[in-house]
């Protein structure tokens, strides 16, 4: 192994071999990794990410033949990038629904601004106001349009309820 100050340093690794074929590499420390050179990697805690190492390919391999490889000895979990990329997801997700709502609640109109249930919207269907029930009208006529607007009956036909 060699440190990142240039320093070199022998480490012992024991391959242990079960009677099922399978192999786990133990350390110095009684650790034991079942998944070869990148189990070891991946969880030791002999070695930093700055420290190289020079080991087998198939480290489990018997009798240690094959390809040499120099690799670091210690590399990141790959679940904290799984769990930054799933956080960056949710927040795009959650601002995008956040957007969608706020625009959607501006083109909507406001509950006090529609017409309550069973009314019309139309000036056709409301009675007139005062001022316009009397203008044009002469005095006799005025007294003829007051009994009928008194009657429930306004213009247009339409029947309203009179207050008595």
């Amino acid at each position: 192994m060699k440190h990142e100050d240039g320093s070199l340093e022998l480490i012992t690794l024991y391959v242990a071999h079960r009677a099922d074929k399978s192999a786990e590499l133990i350390d110095a420390t009684g650790a034991t990794y079942a998944g070869g050179l990148d189990d070891f990697r991946e969880n030791n805690d002999l070695l930093g990410s700055d420290d190289l190492i020079l080991a087998p390919r198939e480290i489990t391999a018997v009798p240690g033949e094959g390809a040499i490889v120099t690799v670091s000895g210690h590399t990141a979990a790959t679940w904290y990038w799984w769990l930054i990329g799933v956080v960056a997801v949710v927040l795009v997700l959650g601002t995008g629904l956040v957007a969608v709502r706020r625009v959607r609640s501006r083109a909507a109109p406001a509950a006090g601004d529609l017409p309550a249930a069973g009314t019309a919207d139309s000036d056709l269907d409301r009675p007139p106001a005062a001022d316009d029930q009397y203008r044009g009208l002469t005095r006799s006529s005025r007294a003829s349009a007051t009994s009928t607007i008194a009657s429930g009956v306004g213009r247009r036909g339409r029947h309203y309820r009179t207050s008595s």
